[in-house]
């Protein structure tokens, strides 16, 4: 058997977490977000079960706010970006401010 990265660290480490109850997910088919990491399809059904009342369009808008703001944080978008949702209120924060609903 040839011992190499694969052999001694990845694979026991991802049979560790599996048994620890997480979920492998091969990049091979899934549908993710390389900037963010994000998987949508489970962002969206994870939001849904914690949040029973809220809408399709409102964990869309959550998914796509969470996008904008990790790319802010990495540098892959300028910061004009952030006034892509603009808050539904009279007094509208200024760009990049936190918004506490």
């Amino acid at each position: 058997m040839r011992f190499n990265e694969d052999s001694r660290v990845k694979i026991p480490a991802i049979l560790h977490l599996a048994r620890l109850g997480y979920t492998y997910l091969s990049l091979k088919n899934l549908d993710w977000h390389e900037s963010s990491n994000i998987v949508p399809t489970i962002f969206k059904s994870s939001v849904a079960a914690i949040n029973p009342g809220a809408t399709p369009q409102e964990i869309e808008n959550a998914l796509t706010q969470t996008n904008i703001t990790l790319a802010i944080e990495v540098g892959n978008v300028l910061r004009f970006h952030a006034d892509y949702f603009k808050p539904e209120m009279k007094n509208r924060p200024k760009s990049g401010a936190f918004i506490n609903k």
